[in-house]
């Protein structure tokens, strides 16, 4: 079957005009088509030209050239790429390095000696984009990184094999005994440089490199492993965006918890030291938190902040005449990176506020300052206090210097700017500014993400964030949250703003987008996850991709012959918030208040969640009648729809007593939690484990 690709595109496309795109009832977005247009799978490839079998009827047309001094991770992808053509066709290619003679056309793969000898010029390529070029019938695949020649790879099979990786377990491999390409020129840039989607199945390494992500979570996000970055050539490229020294006891992994140590770093002298004979580095709790509660009058072990304002003066500058909580922490650094000196080169510290909206420091000097100069100026002067002097030493003992990288989160997300008349903003102050050598990362968890950043009904306070940190940054970075943490496995309604933030946080000068999905919970490849992080892979690298047809191709793929039922399930659900959306204003959908309205039995009528279960109910009675669908196909596609239902079952449990007799809640239960189990689900959210519910309920 030739031009399986190009046949598979029109096909495609011919389906989306028949069924309608996924989200037509969603209200109609800001065209953009003007400054990013459109974009598929086809761009920069000319389909009017004659084909050039890769493989033609089986027998391979092409083979691979590859450096003779190849990377490890270039090896590899090349491997890679052979795989998947015997995957697709049952033939593999010849690889050969770059100092061989070549017989006849070939796919050449990173800096090889042909490549060099075309005139193809990678010098205004960034990051870590690619190119895709055909030249005299060969093809040429190459950026200025490793990484991006791996991407590059990804995209070839994507384009030309019709591969789609659709979760950390499913990859779409068509079948055919021929591969064509057709003359190309290509040229892919990521929107951002650095781009991180964050869930269960982000720990996947393989399919996290094959959406084309780039940051290794597992490199530098959790402090307790021995080194902030591995020391493979794919690993240690010095640009993950923080790295942690736990063993040292400096901080905690995303927060500013002054001592809290993993188990296997347990300090007794730090502690005592700390808490003991220096209580004034700790948040001064006494009165009310940020949300009006009353607070210890003393902070208890490991419970709270440290004081950002205890050793740095009026003007930002470090105190020097005694012993202070940022002293402290310089002196802590220092010892790590001499201890490092030898070993790995240590480059990145983060110091940020504790993952708790009430851990705010009520100091006269913190009071005072935060008046002055909001949260975010407060923190930033800390953390420049403790840049300026630690490189300093560092330039003059190793010649180099670190980066630190902080939160404007909870109480310290404004940033310390005055707006002006006409709508610009300026600092509070110079030492209000970050330095150079300081990552700021913005991370608004308490707006609402059903609405665009521009949108008016958005929280005015974040509004303005954006706008105002980018005036007291280099370049910024956004912790983004794309599901509710309190409700996981519901239909968070963000899909169609997923585009519209990534714009705007690319328009005030964000260079790593990074957003938090569902995790920890086990759903590894749950389909709300699935189907978002599908979506926003292609946007983090280019943001005229159409999200309704990116999401039609998923569904299409994904659910096979059910995909009918799943796009008709999700419009329902969509629409329902969108009809809310056009009622009652407002949704009131922040990703982190588990009172707001939000979950009210008034929003969810339950012809509605019936109606979402019966079409995944008739869908799988239609599944398993179909017999021209194998037996293992069938186990899948009926898996991967009883999935689906537990989004509505989960909506309808968590006020099951307003639509239904509390008699008949156990057995309800036990369906949804038998899904669950099936499904890999562990949790519904924040403080509702699967496990609890059977506790208390008795399910055994």
């Amino acid at each position: 079957m030739k031009n399986i690709v190009k046949k598979s595109i029109i096909g495609f496309l011919t389906l989306v005009m028949s069924v309608g795109a996924v989200g037509c009832n969603q209200e109609p977005t800001v065209e953009i088509e003007d400054v990013y247009p459109k974009v598929d799978y086809s761009t920069g490839i000319d389909y009017e030209k004659d084909p050039m079998p890769i493989v033609d009827n089986g027998v391979a047309k092409y083979s691979i050239v590859v450096p003779q001094e190849a990377s490890t991770m270039v090896s590899s992808v090349v491997s890679e790429l052979n795989d998947y053509v015997v995957a697709v066709s049952g033939t593999k290619l010849a690889v050969v390095n770059d100092v061989t003679d070549v017989n006849g056309n070939f796919i050449s793969i990173g800096n090889t000696a042909q490549f060099e000898a075309t005139d193809i010029d990678l010098s205004d390529i960034k990051y870590d984009g690619f190119v895709i070029k055909t030249i005299d019938g060969n093809v040429y695949i190459a950026s200025n990184m490793d990484e991006g020649v791996m991407f590059g790879v990804y995209s070839f099979l994507e384009r030309f094999l019709g591969i789609r990786w659709l979760t950390d377990a499913v990859t779409h491999i068509p079948s055919s005994k021929d591969i064509d390409l057709y003359p190309c020129d290509i040229v892919e840039e990521p929107e951002f440089e650095r781009r991180v989607w964050y869930d269960s199945g982000s720990y996947f390494k393989d399919f996290y490199n094959h959406r084309r992500y780039f940051e290794a979570l597992d490199n530098w996000y959790y402090p307790g492993i021995e080194t902030p970055h591995n020391s493979t050539d794919y690993d240690d490229v010095g640009r993950r965006s923080c790295g942690y020294v736990n063993k040292y006891d400096v901080v905690s992994k995303t927060t500013g918890e002054f001592i809290s140590k993993y188990k296997s770093d347990i300090n007794p002298e730090t502690e005592q030291y700390l808490y003991e004979r220096h209580p004034e580095y700790f948040t001064d709790m006494a009165g009310l938190d940020i949300n009006g509660q009353e607070k210890p009058a003393t902070p208890s072990s490991g419970g709270y902040d440290i004081c950002f304002t205890n050793g740095v003066d009026d003007s930002g500058n470090l105190i020097t005449n005694k012993e202070t909580a940022v002293s402290y922490i310089i002196s802590k650094v220092k010892s790590a990176l001499k201890e490092d000196a030898e070993i790995r080169k240590l480059k990145y510290f983060q110091i940020a506020e504790m993952d708790n909206g009430g851990a705010i420091c009520n100091c006269k000097t913190c009071v005072s300052r935060r008046a002055s100069y909001k949260g975010g100026g407060v923190i930033t002067m800390f953390i420049n206090c403790i840049e300026r002097e630690v490189n300093e030493w560092l330039f003059e003992e190793q010649g180099r210097k670190v980066t630190f990288s902080t939160f404007a989160y909870h109480t310290s997300v404004n940033p310390p700017v005055r707006k002006n008349s006409d709508g610009s903003y300026s600092p509070l102050a110079d030492f209000c500014i970050a330095n150079d050598n300081v990552q700021i990362r913005v991370a608004p968890i308490n707006a609402d993400y059903t609405y665009s950043f521009e949108d008016p009904k958005q929280i005015k306070t974040f509004n303005e964030l954006f706008g105002g940190w980018d005036v007291c940054s280099k370049e910024l970075r956004v912790w983004d949250y794309v599901i509710d943490f309190y409700a996981r496995t519901w239909w968070y309604p963000n899909l169609h703003y997923l585009k519209d933030n990534l714009i705007y946080y690319k328009n005030h000068g964000t260079v790593e987008a990074f957003q938090e999905c569902s995790r920890g919970a086990g759903e590894t490849s749950f389909w709300t996850n699935a189907l978002k992080s599908f979506v926003v892979s292609k946007l983090y690298w280019n943001f005229g991709w159409d999200v309704s047809e990116l999401v039609d191709e998923f569904i299409e793929l994904y659910y096979g012959k059910a995909a009918p039922a799943a796009k008709q399930f999700l419009n329902l659900i969509d629409g329902h918030y969108a009809e809310l959306r056009a009622t009652i204003g407002s949704l009131d959908m922040m990703v982190v208040t588990p009172s707001c309205n939000f979950y009210n039995d008034d929003k969810y009528p339950i012809n509605l969640m019936t109606g979402m279960i019966a079409i995944m109910d008739n869908a799988i009675i239609d599944i398993n009648a179909d017999d021209s669908i194998s037996h293992n196909e069938k186990e899948q596609t009926v898996a991967r729809l009883n999935t689906m239902k537990i989004t509505p079952m989960a909506m309808i449990f968590k006020n099951y007593d307003a639509y239904y007799s509390i008699q008949t809640r156990l057995a309800f239960a036990k369906e949804l939690v038998k899904l669950c189990e099936d499904s890999g689900v562990k949790s519904f959210g924040v403080g509702q484990s699967v496990e609890d519910i059977k506790k208390t309920l008795g399910i055994d």
